[in-house]
């Protein structure tokens, strides 16, 4: 067989890599300190037991595997080294909180990251060094933002992280807070602070250049992101699938070594100048993304396979990757439970694993043509093959146009980062040439102008709902089906599966809701108020709370991309403060609120209307007597019966539901926003409102949410409260508790419940909660 009959039938059917031992102890040790290090989270774990039991397992895994010569119990010798690690780096983190907690000492601070701006200041991770001993901490209350790499030295008090955000400090290995009371910045040694300052110079250089797209220019080229955030255009790539383009990942990296190989190919460069290159660009990235350690592990991930792949062994880059995860978990167990640890390895693995079996199933694309066509298509989806589901999973959104906008944005992303990359080189070392930010911008307009037009398209990105173990083993059954059935996954058969697997989403999406039958579902967001009414494919919000990713994630438990409407009872944030961020997820046709609150000139209510504004869509005025039809649902608005106190709480918009029944009045509930007793009995003296079903107890359960005469004049058989889990506000008020036990009323929480839905059918109410443990 000739040369090009042989290249041609590996084209159409490449071999499947084996896995090398390393790259499946690696595996193993990665899933076992990952389950061990989470599994100590509450409590240190005694170390005797896991090691005794780990150096067994580990022990007696290698025999089996040299004796017998398998491969898959490497993999076990793995899970005994990670278990061992996972608890040693539990012990480690407890230990460390467990000697500064409630402390407030001088010491020496280093970023480990740049800072991010929240509710309260900005944040950074750091390491904290006290008495020659580092711990890492997440450093809060700074008023400006710093970067990756700069020192403080001063005062800083240690305490531990709020129940809220103890999974995240966790995860991330951070075993306490510590805020900065005092402090001064100090510069770091050479050559780490000269490095540092030239970066620094760089993002300053070019955000103050006035070039347009400067923002993005130093997210590419310096992984700084404010700047693209606070203009919305970092919105804009998350939508469209394309964020891993602005962010210090694998698959940045990957995308963009496989563009400058393709054109120093073309440039007819050999494969080691080729490899120079390539080194020298992940290096100057590394630098201007101010070396941060997810940088780091993306650069030693990624050019560790490639430069084993660009020497065409595959096994040498398993093996080198294999290499790079017995590192990074070993040196920092936390490091199992990173997300953008997980990201980087999970899409380098994808790339080196099925790469070229995707790029197989499109072998009639004439080789001329493939790097262009081909290669991003089957680079895109190799790489989401172990990260899709996960990233839905922890973000709570899929976006539904990103494999077209990936591969279009391929050949434009390799001018864009090398363009970027020049540019913050040439400032940094010398700042008059600032002027050369006006081409770089240049070379990025087309990337950012393709990811503008994908994320405007209607149903861009949607919100999804799908836990993380569940998300976890659907990529590895992917994986699992596509590398075990190797011969027989063709391009078809991939094509009839994709297929069929979007005709079964597309059903359970836009026909199910069709038939199921009315339903109201109080939705768990925290410290504040989203209440779902939906039947026969129509769908109104009430509130919408003020956490933006439990908001999302709620909607797509219950199946809503589309929202006839938006009520917001009154002006305060935790019931509207979410709405901005229903675009691009969920489409909105309209927002209501109480017509004074449109009018209203108070602060509040005029920070509401330039949220709803921000929807894009028209804002109507409600008043008492008013209703709005709901497929087979009716609502009233029964209160308040005067707009009196600048849309505060006395003017929450009260609604009274009613849905079909057997009997004559069917089943009834009301909805109360914050109201409390005093207006909510004016109300009901106003308005027939009769027995009650349902109540959704206002402000929360507040000690004067209700009173013992409106119970009595309702008597409803549930009341609903919704909660935030260890509020400060001390809500619900146990007198309000007891007032609906002496009433004899089920009492429903979203703190203890999560979502809890109603469901209507003629005959009976049919309750459901998310969260096992609640009651029945």
């Amino acid at each position: 067989m000739c040369a090009f009959e042989l290249t041609a039938d590996l084209r159409r059917r490449p071999l499947r890599p084996a896995l090398p031992p390393l790259l499946l102890m690696a595996l193993g040790l990665w899933a076992a300190a990952a389950a061990a290090f989470s599994a100590g989270q509450e409590t240190a774990p005694p170390l005797a037991p896991p090691f005794a039991a780990g150096t067994a397992l580990a022990v007696s895994a290698a025999v089996f595997a040299a004796k017998f010569r398998r491969m898959w119990p490497w993999a076990l010798v793995g899970a005994g080294l990670g278990l061992m690690l996972g608890c040693a780096g539990a012990v480690q983190v407890h230990g460390a909180a467990d000697w500064l907690d409630g402390e407030t000492v001088a010491c020496e601070v280093e970023l480990l990251g740049d800072a991010t701006e929240g509710g309260y200041g900005y944040s950074a991770p750091a390491a904290a060094t006290v008495e020659g001993r580092t711990v890492k901490v997440r450093l809060t209350g700074l008023e400006e933002p710093v970067f990756c790499g700069q020192r403080l030295c001063g005062h800083f008090s240690f305490a531990r992280p709020s129940p809220a955000a103890a999974a995240f400090y966790w995860q991330n290995g951070f075993a306490l807070r510590a805020l900065a009371d005092d402090f001064q910045p100090s510069e770091a040694p050479a050559p780490k602070g000269w490095l540092m300052a030239l970066r620094q110079r760089a993002i300053e250089g070019i955000s103050g250049s006035g070039a347009p797209g400067a923002s993005l220019i130093v997210a590419l080229a310096c992984g700084w992101r404010p700047g693209i955030a606070a203009e919305g255009a970092y919105d804009q790539f998350k939508w469209s699938g394309t964020a891993h383009l602005v962010a210090v990942s694998g698959a940045h990296l990957a995308l963009v070594a496989f563009a400058v190989e393709a054109l120093a190919k073309r440039a007819r460069l050999g494969r080691k100048a080729r490899t120079a290159l390539l080194c020298l660009l992940v290096a100057v990235y590394v630098l201007f993304a101010g070396m941060p350690v997810s940088a780091l592990r993306s650069a030693f991930m990624v050019v560790a396979a490639l430069l084993a792949a660009l020497a065409k062994r595959r096994g040498a880059s398993l093996n080198a990757l294999g290499i790079c995860v017995l590192a990074f978990v070993a040196l920092e167990p936390s490091c199992a439970l990173s997300v953008s640890f997980a990201l980087s390895a999970g899409s380098t693995l994808g790339i080196l694993l099925f790469s070229q079996k995707i790029a197989s199933w499109f072998w009639f694309v004439p080789e001329r043509f493939s790097e262009v066509l081909v290669a991003p298509v089957a680079l895109t989806l190799s790489s989401q093959i172990a990260t899709l589901p996960l990233g839905c999973a922890l973000f709570s959104q899929f976006s539904t146009v990103a494999l077209p906008c990936n591969v279009l944005a391929a050949p434009l992303f390799a001018p864009a980062v090398m363009g970027s990359l020049a540019c913050a080189v040439a400032v940094a070392l010398a700042p008059a040439a600032a002027p050369l930010c006006w081409l770089a911008a240049a070379a990025c307009t087309p990337l950012r102008w393709l990811v503008g037009l994908f994320s405007a398209v209607p149903g861009a990105c949607v919100a999804v709902d799908v836990a993380v173990v569940p998300a976890l083993a659907l990529s590895l059954c992917l994986a699992a089906i596509l590398y075990g059935c190797w011969r027989w996954v063709t391009g078809r058969v991939a094509l009839a599966a994709a297929a069929g697997a979007s005709l079964a989403v597309g059903a359970v999406l836009f026909a199910l809701p069709l038939f199921t039958p009315p339903q109201l579902a109080m939705l768990d967001v925290g410290q504040g108020d989203a209440l779902l009414v939906a039947s026969r494919g129509r769908n109104v919000l009430v509130d919408t709370g003020q956490e933006d990713r439990m908001l999302l994630a709620a909607l797509a438990r219950h199946n809503v991309r589309h929202l006839d409407a938006v009520v917001v009872t009154h002006s305060d944030r935790d019931h509207y403060g979410s709405l901005p961020a229903l675009h691009p997820y969920v489409a909105v046709e309209a927002v209501y609120a109480h017509e004074g609150v449109l009018a209203c000139p108070c602060e509040n209510c005029g920070l509401f209307r330039e949220a709803a504004q921000q929807l894009g869509c028209e804002v109507r005025g409600l008043k008492a007597g008013d209703a709005m039809q709901v497929g087979d649902v009716t609502l009233e608005v029964v209160g308040p019966l005067e707009f009196a106190s600048s849309g505060g709480n006395d003017d929450s918009l009260c609604l009274l539901g009613t849905a079909p029944a057997r009997r004559a009045d069917g089943w009834r509930f009301l909805l109360t926003g914050d109201a409390e007793a005093q207006p909510l009995a004016k109300a009901l003296a106003a308005f027939d409102v009769g027995n009650l079903d349902l109540v959704k107890v206002g402000h929360h359960g507040s000690k004067n949410a209700l009173s013992a005469p409106i119970l009595e004049a309702t008597a409803p058989e549930v009341g609903l409260i919704s909660v935030g889990e260890g509020n400060s506000y001390g809500h619900p008020h146990p007198s309000t508790l007891q007032l609906l036990e002496e009433a004899g009323a089920q009492v429903l929480r979203t703190d203890v419940c999560g979502d809890v839905t109603a469901s209507f059918s003629p005959q009976r109410i049919e309750l459901r909660i998310q969260q096992a443990g609640g009651p029945e």
